[in-house]
């Protein structure tokens, strides 16, 4: 089913709400238009619950062919086919399928390879911006343009035993052989000044351990809950009333509530330093040396590699100001064929 929604505030435009989910903290608002696909069967700011995914609501039994690649689908350019892998479709359309995500089509059907996508509104005018000329007054123009971005829900711990929690969104994955992730860790203003540091990076830092938990609907304020400017000495956890759960291969702990929980070891770090060379971020890299994954969650690829299902994890993502989105509408569409080059290539002579 769907989740329950909050009418957005901010929205002055008398137009559907385009964000799946529209969650604003209660401590900081952003007037930051939500850009994520809303379903096109409820009216401006009516949120209720609906029995279906409302992709799945809208389209009907008719609109299922979609979901299937057909022979007459199979004689169109590789990259118009409406779903390429349907191996792949059979299990995201499986059980579970309306528990999260709404599965539709790409949104041009009828785009051939060579024809233009311009933007919606036909506008050649940029607005130039110099980061290097604003500083860090480009936080808002980063983490609002830059989006969606995943969460690194990190759980650390001092030398002492305090645990610390909180959520980064300068965050993803750069390799899988052996898999390591990347996490920024910008500082405010006044860390700048006193030369401080975030509580998680000094836990990473001293003990060159920490967790990442992936953050999912059903824990998102609690989880949210742990961001707050609160002393070193306070174990988020705790003042969440999050569940921890003893690691195997690191100190800190897991976060019970979290589907999937990745332990990992410090491998190198890289300061960021402004045009006055003052340290404004530190990033991270580390290794993932054990993967912990709820049972609910997991699934196997066609060719029987463990994946996740992202109907039952239902992933938390973080747009600009204090906006969080759902996963909302999913769909499928293939890398082009080797052959597509050749329609660049000039015709033989004759």
């Amino acid at each position: 089913v769907c989740p329950p929604r909050t009418p957005c505030a901010l929205r002055t435009s008398t137009s559907l709400c385009s964000l799946t989910t529209c969650l604003h903290s209660s401590l900081l608002h952003s007037a930051s238009t939500c850009t994520r696909t809303f379903c096109a069967n409820r009216s401006p700011w009516t949120h209720t619950r609906t029995p279906l995914s409302c992709k799945r609501a809208q389209m009907g039994d008719a609109g299922r062919s979609n979901y299937a690649t057909t022979e007459a689908d199979k004689s169109k350019p590789l990259g118009t086919q409406a779903n390429p892998q349907p191996v792949m479709t059979e299990f995201i359309n499986g059980k579970g399928r309306d528990e999260g995500v709404s599965w539709t089509t790409r949104p041009h059907q009828d785009w051939q390879p060579g024809d233009k996508q311009p933007n919606p509104w036909g506008s050649t005018s940029y607005t130039r911006v110099d980061p290097a000329a604003i500083g860090a007054a480009a936080y808002p123009l980063v983490i609002s343009a830059i989006t969606p971005r995943p969460i690194a829900f990190i759980s650390s711990q001092s030398k002492e035993g305090v645990v610390n929690v909180s959520p980064y969104s300068y965050f993803n994955a750069m390799s899988h052989d052996p898999v390591h992730i990347c996490i920024g860790h910008a500082r405010t203003s006044t860390e700048v000044k006193k030369q401080g540091r975030k509580d998680s990076l000094d836990n990473i830092l001293e003990t060159g351990e920490f967790v990442v938990n992936i953050i999912s609907e059903w824990f998102l304020e609690a989880a949210n809950h742990t961001c707050g400017p609160y002393d070193a000495d306070i174990d988020e956890m705790e003042l969440a009333n999050l569940t921890p759960v003893s690691s195997e291969m690191v100190a800190p702990p897991r976060v019970g509530e979290s589907a999937i929980q990745m332990e990992c070891k410090l491998r190198s770090t890289y300061d960021v330093k402004n045009k006055v060379g003052d340290v404004t971020g530190t990033i991270v890299i580390a290794e993932v040396v054990l993967f912990h994954l709820l049972d609910e969650v997991v699934g196997q690829s066609p060719s029987g590699k463990t994946i996740v299902d992202i109907n039952k994890l239902r992933p938390m993502s973080r747009f600009g100001g204090a906006i969080y989105g759902t996963t909302g509408a999913c769909f499928e569409i293939p890398r082009p064929p080797k052959e597509e080059q050749d329609r660049l290539k000039p015709p033989p002579s004759k």
